[in-house]
């Protein structure tokens, strides 16, 4: 599951990254709808605006030159911000109009339609709120729809953990004859109760 949350108006706009998501303010409900999958440009619809385009590759600029990140990071960026500027252009947006609720659809977008991991959206938000900070910046968007979005964070996994019949053969597996049976027995149910790591042990 993965929160969201973005201020807009009086209003302070809560966008839950999950299944059967809603887009809730204080003072509304409002069902979000489907949203729809991203398909190439038409002929009509082109390439980004050239005033796009041209901020899109400043501030990549910017990020490589200046901030010094690596060419995977810059190509990771380019493809962030450029689904993004794809989704705006097919609902007759742009980068620079974008709203705190169009960035929360998108988000929707993501996870609903995308079906991407939470890693990947995670991604996704630092890209556009860097993008927009630098855009904001330099006078390249009206607005930065990301400058109330919390940064999101993702429901940790549960480990994986040894099952009953594992647990015993491992016991079992102790030769009962040795001088170091007890000693074995010991750092097996130590490591059972405690969940230590190897080295934590040998320390």
């Amino acid at each position: 599951a993965l929160d969201a949350h973005v201020a807009h108006g009086r209003g302070r706009v809560k966008v839950p990254i999950k299944q059967g998501m809603t887009i809730i303010n204080d003072h509304s409900r409002i069902a979000s709808r489907p949203a729809r999958a991203l398909r190439p440009p038409s002929a009509s619809e082109g390439a980004p605006a050239p005033n796009e385009h041209a901020a899109i590759e400043r501030f990549l600029t910017y990020v490589e030159v200046e901030l010094g990140l690596s060419a995977n990071t810059v190509v990771a960026y380019r493809g962030d911000v450029g689904a993004f500027e794809a989704f705006l252009r097919e609902r007759h947006s742009s980068l620079h109009e974008a709203t705190p609720e169009a960035m929360g659809r998108y988000l929707e977008f993501l996870q609903a339609d995308r079906k991407m991991e939470i890693s990947s959206i995670l991604r996704h938000v630092a890209a556009l709120r860097m993008y927009y900070k630098f855009a904001h910046a330099h006078g390249l968007a009206h607005n930065n729809p990301t400058e109330f979005l919390e940064k999101p964070h993702g429901w940790r996994k549960l480990p994986d953990v040894l099952s009953r019949e594992t647990v015993t053969a491992l016991f079992a597996a102790v030769n009962n004859s040795s001088k170091l049976a007890l000693r074995d027995v010991a750092i097996l149910e130590l490591f059972y109760a405690s969940g230590l790591r190897a080295s934590e042990m040998a320390d």
